[in-house]
């Protein structure tokens, strides 16, 4: 990945993040989800750059974080790049604690929310006014 990284060839301006199911073929121990979950970071061009292999039953915002801190790009001289400059993800990784998270990182979330969230928080605004004043009154 260093020798990608040093030609170029790695787009770290944005990652995205996606998790997979794979299913046990002799069962497994758990009730619900039998088998493995995997879920990747890859960078703009889609070369996998973290990966985290869980149990089934996982969340995959439980896996997110995690996810995230485990990438490494080793670097010719000095540290390896840690911090990508922007996660994009669906919407099963829509939490306030994720985006704050990354932003303690140094990096921007392009998430979209969760219809249940978009109307939680419209109804938490002000009302608006219909019907009350006509443009004439105005």
């Amino acid at each position: 990945m260093r020798i990608l990284h040093q030609h170029g060839q790695l787009d770290l301006s944005q990652t995205n993040i996606d998790a997979t199911f794979a299913p046990a073929k002799a069962g497994g121990n758990t009730r619900k989800g039998k088998g493995t979950k995997i879920e990747i970071v890859s960078e703009g061009h889609s070369i996998p750059i973290s990966l985290i292999v869980a149990s089934a039953n996982e969340a995959k915002i439980t896996l997110a974080e995690t996810t995230v801190r485990a990438i490494r790009i080793p670097m010719a001289r000095g540290r390896p790049k840690t911090r990508p400059k922007l996660v994009c993800g669906d919407r099963a990784y829509d939490s306030q604690a994720f985006r704050r998270k990354l932003e303690q990182r140094g990096s921007k979330s392009a998430i979209p929310e969760r219809t249940s969230s978009q109307r939680k928080r419209r109804k938490l605004g002000p009302k608006p006014l219909l019907g009350l004043a006509t443009l004439d009154e105005c």
